[in-house]
């Protein structure tokens, strides 16, 4: 079995316009290299993608930043107790919100793969004529400003009606239920002007392209043995990585603070009333106040690993390097420059 599909010019938008549509993309792309699916892309629905393609992924990267403005302004003009912390929580939001809307790069680059992999139609004189008589005689999906969505459906009711193959099926698929559905009664269903195009069988129409890839894939594999596509974790955010950043940074300290007192009880570092005023840091001294205070550090950080004192030490050589580098590269993507390990 093969199942055609045509999709709104709305529906390639959407999907391109959010990162967590990958997952879907990676199996409707499958499908296609598998040939259990072909897309079926009539010119007027490409034309209208590059048209507005920009714009959707503009509005994807920075939707919401003005969003967050007003509600950090509200809550420092208005908010009352613990407002720090919830200033945190939000950037940490906003911070997603950004790097999502960078992966849409990604979204957009595969959705156009799987355009290019199409069929590309050029409607016919007679997909067109049905089309303006639709517009003509005001039935659906005609629409105010055009008849392009009266083409996009005519179009893909010619490859219905060309078919010569029992076994092909066939799917159109829009988000536009303004117009292709009758909204006010049944949003998931065509509307009457075009539910003859539609026999819930060979020819299926839908509303949701998730919903309907899922059923597919049902029928494709019954066995349900279909791989698990690659599902983009979400990315750390600052309060993540500060805190991750501040358990390294324990882990690093403690075991240079352990090396010293072990230089120390050796004598190999001496122990001064004071140090000379006159002449450089000598890192062979230590005052007996640095000293005291260096204890009581090295005290605190014990007592903050007290349930898991593993954590602080001692590291194989493999260890050591692992945690260095980890703080290296938690730091950078922070700001600092690379090797940056002062404790």
């Amino acid at each position: 079995m093969t199942v055609r599909i045509v999709l709104d010019t709305c529906v390639w938008l959407n999907l391109a316009g959010d990162y967590r549509n990958l997952p879907l993309l990676h199996r409707m792309e499958s499908t296609v290299d598998e040939c259990e699916v072909e897309f079926m892309v009539p010119d007027v629905v490409q034309a209208e993608f590059e048209r507005n393609r920009d714009r959707v992924m503009k509005a994807a990267k920075t939707s919401r930043k003005d969003h967050f403005k007003r509600v950090r302004a509200t809550i420092k003009q208005f908010g009352t107790g613990d407002t720090a912390a919830i200033l945190e929580g939000i950037l940490d939001v906003e911070q997603k919100m950004h790097m999502h809307g960078d992966a849409v790069d990604e979204t957009l680059s595969k959705v156009e793969e799987i355009m290019a992999k199409a069929t590309h139609l050029v409607p016919s004189v007679i997909a067109r004529s049905r089309a303006a008589t639709r517009g003509l005689d005001r039935v659906a999906p005609y629409h105010k400003t055009g008849i392009a969505d009266a083409v996009i459906l005519e179009t893909y009711y010619e490859i219905v009606e060309e078919s010569a193959h029992e076994d092909h099926r066939f799917a159109f698929i829009t988000s536009n239920t303004d117009d292709f559905t009758h909204a006010k009664v049944d949003k998931s269903k065509p509307h009457p002007d075009i539910a003859y195009y539609f026999d819930g069988v060979r020819s299926v129409f839908a509303t949701d392209i998730g919903d309907y890839f899922g059923n597919l894939m049902i029928d494709l594999d019954p066995t349900g043995a279909f791989d698990d596509f690659y599902i983009p974790d979400d990315p750390r955010v600052s309060s993540e990585i500060n805190e991750a950043i501040a358990f390294l940074w324990d882990q690093v300290w403690y075991t240079r603070h352990v090396y010293n007192m072990e230089k120390i009880d050796s004598g190999e570092i001496q122990v001064t009333d004071e140090m000379p005023k006159d002449k450089p840091y000598d890192q062979t001294k230590i005052t007996k106040g640095n000293l005291a205070t260096l204890r009581a550090a090295g005290e605190r950080v014990r007592h903050k690993y007290n349930d898991r004192p593993e954590v602080l030490g001692p590291f194989e050589d493999f260890e050591w390097g692992m945690i260095n580098g980890k703080l290296s590269a938690l730091r950078w993507v922070m700001g600092e420059e690379w090797d940056f390990l002062d404790t």
